[in-house]
């Protein structure tokens, strides 16, 4: 249950500590009293957003906290929390939302930091509030199955559904994914093959250019190199006065010297290798010159090699090692392409797979919503009848592949949405002799405040939750029914704790606990409060609450009666 409530520069809120209680709590005040900014903070403490505009004072961090406790013997559902290591301590759990002036927020249990997505699901186990735009949610088929999964407790086999079919939408985008991978690669593959095949068919090798540069000079200026190779043949080794002949004299007598002088030793040496390497030199000059041939064929297949190559590089804007480095990418992309066929016969096995999983499920769900609509019915149609709705008639049309957003299972055109098979939709009939119609065109908005009372109290039998809050669900009734409303709440009260905001003294009367709101205005300053009614007090604001302004002896009296006294 929720036992405090502190709330610090807060919309009107300078700093507000309330206790709250067990059972059937009422508050009451003034319209504009602030009322709904104490459920704001609620909402805020348990993981809404924040809107830094309800800071009273913009200069001054806000903070709103709360203290929830175990009832005597109820344990708190908070699994959320206890996952993240956070303990009750002495039973409770104390959860505070920081607003920071600078426009941030912070959130504290127990002293530990934690992330709103958690304290959020934590906190959607622990209170439930019901507000005026739960109305319009009402409204929404959307919502419709919620309530329905509630009541027969199957909200963990819709969870398991809605994320296989979350499961199975992925996989059937990876594999569209792939289709379209696929159309574009039919195109690309064609120019790949044909690139790969003008690439493999040049059979490059790196260096290959330096290699025939080389080797077209030497085809091109082959007389001239022969000419040239003969004419320093004759002059080292074959004519009359060629320079062996004068280096191998000059060898002699540098021979002839030493025996004199050894001076002429070394030199002589030194000659004598000259001669033999000038002959040598000589030979290989000779031989290798007369080895080449003018060879044009041989001249114009180099050259057309190195044209085409030179067009290669031109066409494909790469060098000899791009062109290369291209062709073994070229390869390894076709077969990427080549292997996304095996890919995509594993995607669809597991389309399948999955498929097959979530039909099997979603029709086991399907069946237990079927069978378990009759129930639901008749359990709604009672609350309703408790809330002066007798000749209600509440209905749930289901249709099959009625909505945009499913995927189509089998050619019979069955399809499934997030949550299962079939579209649930609540219809209701207030009058005698009406046909059940949808909500919007039926109910009245204090009838949707009914309705809605009564499916809590409905699925509030079953998945209780400890705290429910309740904000002027007396919106568009009065009289009798005002009181039936009050006798559910009270009733309700017996299963959970309750706060319900309210105008109405019908209602109020029932309270176990009556706070009472009020805003005053004094030095420039609003101050909002909030205190908790004794008995004469509680007689004199149900007074206040029937008679208006002037609160006469007899509105008094009334009051008295109203709660017994």
């Amino acid at each position: 249950m929720l036992k405090r409530l502190k709330l610090k520069n807060i919309g009107l809120i300078d700093d507000l500590s309330i206790e709250f209680n067990s059972g059937l709590n009422i508050l009451t005040g003034e319209t504009g009293a602030g009322k709904s900014m104490i459920l704001s903070a609620l909402q805020l403490i348990l993981g809404e957003r924040a809107d830094y505009s309800i800071l009273k004072n913009h200069e001054k961090n806000g903070s709103a906290e709360a203290v929830f406790e175990n009832a005597e013997d109820t344990a708190l559902p908070i699994l959320d929390f206890e996952k993240e290591g956070i303990e009750p301590e002495d039973g409770a759990f104390i959860i505070r939302r920081l607003l920071q002036k600078e426009g941030k927020s912070r959130a504290f249990v127990n002293g530990s930091s934690i992330i709103l997505s958690t304290l959020k699901n934590g906190g959607e186990k622990m209170v439930d509030i019901h507000g005026q735009h739960e109305h319009q949610a009402l409204l929404k088929k959307e919502t419709h199955l919620r309530w329905l999964d509630g009541y027969l407790s199957l909200e963990d086999e819709a969870s398991k559904v809605s994320a296989i079919f979350t499961e199975l939408k992925k996989k059937k985008e990876e594999i569209n994914l792939l289709n379209e991978k696929q159309k574009e690669a039919a195109v690309k593959k064609e120019f790949l093959e044909f690139k790969l095949s003008e690439l493999e068919k040049a059979e490059l090798k790196e260096k290959e250019e330096g290699e025939l540069e080389a080797e077209q000079k030497i085809l091109a200026n082959a007389e001239k190199i022969k000419e040239a190779g003969g004419e320093v043949f004759t002059k080292l080794y074959e004519s009359d006065n060629s320079a062996i002949s004068r280096i191998e004299e000059a060898a002699g007598k540098m021979e002839r010297l030493k025996e004199t002088d050894p001076f002429f030793e070394k030199y002589a040496g030194i000659f004598s290798g000259a001669a033999s390497a000038v002959s040598d030199a000589a030979m290989e000059i000779q031989s290798y010159c007369s080895s080449l041939e003018n060879d044009s064929q041989r001249l114009e297949t180099v050259e057309e090699r190195q044209s085409l190559i030179e067009k290669l590089k031109r066409k494909y804007g790469a060098s000899l090692a791009g062109l290369i480095k291209m062709a073994e990418e070229a390869k390894t992309e076709l077969s990427l392409i080549e292997s996304a066929d095996a890919k995509k016969e594993i995607l669809e096995n597991e389309f399948e797979s999955i498929k097959k999983n979530l039909t099997e499920m979603a029709g086991k769900l399907h069946e237990k919503r079927i069978d378990g609509v009759k129930e639901f019915k008749q359990a709604v149609e009672t609350e309703l009848k408790g809330l002066n709705m007798e000749n209600a008639k509440f209905e749930i049309e289901v249709t099959l592949a009625d909505a945009t957003d499913g995927l189509m299972l089998n050619k019979k055109q069955t399809k499934i949405f997030q949550r299962g098979f079939g579209d649930f939709r609540f219809l209701i009939s207030t009058n005698e002799g009406q046909k059940p119609m949808p909500l919007t065109k039926v109910a009245s908005g204090g009838e949707i405040s009914r309705v809605m009372l009564g499916l809590k109290c409905a699925t509030g039998k079953v998945q209780p939750v400890p705290v429910l809050v309740f904000d002027e669900i007396d919106s568009g009734i009065g009289g009798k029914t005002a009181d039936l409303v009050g006798e559910k709440l009270k009733k309700l009260s017996k299963n959970c704790q309750i706060l319900c905001i309210t105008h109405l003294p019908q209602i109020a009367r029932q309270a176990d606990h009556h706070y009472v709101v009020k805003k005053e205005s004094s030095r420039n300053n609003t101050i909002v409060s909030i205190s908790l009614l004794d008995s004469e007090e509680r007689v004199e604001e149900l007074a206040r609450m029937q008679a208006g302004k002037e609160i006469t002896h007899a509105a008094r009296q009334h009051a008295r009666e109203m709660i017994g006294d």
